[in-house]
């Protein structure tokens, strides 16, 4: 019998599928790419950009100061990390790629980290549509024209399913989980586009305001969530 969280994964993007081809007159296909547009999204941002230019604008200095902070304590935290897995002290690596797993408990090996499907797409979700938001948000405030607006989605198991497979015959073994993430890994994303040849030509500190805004939203939101957590 099937897995009832498996099911519910194969369930969405069989679902997803449908979507994409209902839509696919509205959609880009580039390689292992979908790109989906749309104008909506794009003049709601506009809006709020709108309501308090000053108010963003003071936001967006102060993104760019948390993120240069934040920059800086990144880069000493992976040097740290490096420095002590180089004299020996930390064994795993430091740094871990998490990647959606289609059961419900979760899996690691060398260099990943595999969390439930469900949990992952609602982390992407919470990473994704505040960062690009705040992008928009600042560029409008900015007088930054929004190109476009819309959702990405890599289908990269053109790539990592083969390599499992060439994995297999060279090791003539066969792993399930490592087949079920391979299987899994698609990759969600979003964009807001900017003019960038008016980007190109702003202020100093508006192209900062504007590369900081995405960073500094996914900071607080983090902040935010462990204090929910904690609390």
């Amino acid at each position: 019998m099937i897995d009832p969280y498996l099911l519910s994964v194969i369930i969405f993007f069989s679902f997803l599928a449908v979507l994409i081809y209902r839509d696919r007159k509205n959609i880009d296909f580039k390689y292992v790419i979908i790109m989906r547009r749309t104008k909506r999204f794009r003049d709601i941002l506009d809006r709020i950009a709108k309501k308090s230019i000053s108010f963003w604008k003071t936001v967006g200095t102060i993104a760019f100061i948390v993120c240069l902070l934040s920059m800086a304590f990144g880069i000493y935290q992976i040097l740290n990390s490096a420095y002590l897995v180089y004299i020996g002290l930390i064994k795993e690596p430091a740094i871990q790629v998490v990647l959606p797993f289609p059961f419900e408990q979760g899996v690691s090996g060398p260099g990943f980290i595999g969390i439930p499907f469900w949990f992952w797409i609602i982390a992407v979700a919470t990473i994704l549509i505040p960062h690009e938001s705040f992008h928009g948000i600042i560029s409008r405030t900015e007088n930054i024209k929004l190109k476009d607006v819309g959702l990405i989605l890599m289908l990269l198991q053109y790539i990592t399913i083969p390599v499992v497979i060439i994995y297999f015959i060279y090791t003539q073994t066969f792993d399930l989980i490592l087949f079920l993430v391979a299987l899994s890994f698609s990759i969600p994303g979003a964009f807001v586009e900017p003019d960038e040849k008016q980007l190109k030509k702003s202020k100093l500190m508006t192209k900062l305001r504007v590369f900081s805004a995405g960073s500094f939203i996914n900071i607080v939101i983090g902040i935010l969530i462990v204090l929910l957590v904690q609390g």
